[in-house]
């Protein structure tokens, strides 16, 4: 196929994906009534901060300084939440990403003392993962299976990425506190989270999204959401449902949990 062509089914398909066509799709309609429900039974307090696409409740932000680490998984070409809450508080940054043209970007747009790109990805153990994406980067690339198979858009082997587990890095950087993990890597965050409270660590903040598989049965979903919620009480965090702030939210699901 021509590279016009190409372009022209990534822009189509692209579109296709926004919450204005889920009705033509069983699991993203379910998907959608899901996330009403959601945002009716885990509602968000009234003292929430916006940092562009995302919000922080007024207690987590004002805990945050100088001394505090944030450990993001994705880079995916903005980081804006993160800019704007380092000006809140100059914390200290850590990023991990599996694209190397996201990492390149990076490299050459956001030289931060207090900034730090880590060239892997995150998982539940260390290894080598295959990396999918778009050549013309119209969706974010992942290492899950589940998000780049059987899926109508047009993954692509893109190369290949180093796989580590959160709490062995911060074994390895002497890092004894997350104030705030964000996880928004297409299908691995559930997997990085239990990991971390697997290995007896435990974010005192963490905002995530939970992406569901094209060809995931919203059911089988659904009750990896109802675990997700489950666990996270018994851990003593309390839960906030986050709606998204784009035409994306019919195939994903975004929380805040918090221990403060």
């Amino acid at each position: 196929m021509i590279p016009f062509l190409k372009k022209l089914k990534t822009k189509i398909v692209s579109l296709l994906g926004h919450d204005s066509f889920a009705f033509f799709f069983k699991n993203r309609r379910e998907h959608l009534k899901y996330a009403h429900e959601l945002k009716l039974l885990y509602p968000k307090p009234d003292n929430m901060n916006e940092f562009g696409n995302y919000e922080l409740p007024s207690d987590v932000l004002d805990s945050l300084n100088e001394k505090s680490i944030i450990i993001t998984g994705g880079v995916e070409f903005h980081i804006e939440f993160e800019e704007l809450l380092d000006k809140a508080c100059n914390a200290s940054f850590h990023f991990f990403e599996v694209d190397k043209r996201s990492i390149e970007w990076f490299k050459l747009n956001k030289k931060k003392s207090n900034f730090k790109i880590i060239e892997k990805g995150l998982g539940a153990k260390k290894g080598i993962l295959p990396v999918y994406g778009n050549e013309y980067m119209g969706w974010s690339s992942s290492v899950d299976p589940k998000i780049y198979q059987n899926s109508l858009l047009d993954f692509q082997k893109i190369g290949e990425a180093e796989i580590t587990t959160l709490s062995d890095y911060c074994s390895e950087n002497n890092i004894t506190n997350i104030d705030i993990l964000k996880l928004d890597i297409e299908g691995m965050a559930l997997e990085v989270l239990y990991s971390c409270w697997d290995n007896n660590l435990r974010p005192r903040n963490v905002l995530l999204e939970i992406e569901r598989g094209e060809a995931e049965n919203i059911e089988i979903y659904r009750e990896s959401i109802e675990g997700f919620l489950s666990k996270s009480k018994s851990y003593g965090y309390q839960c906030i449902f986050l709606e998204r702030k784009d035409s994306f939210n019919s195939g994903t699901l975004e929380f805040f949990i918090t221990q403060s």
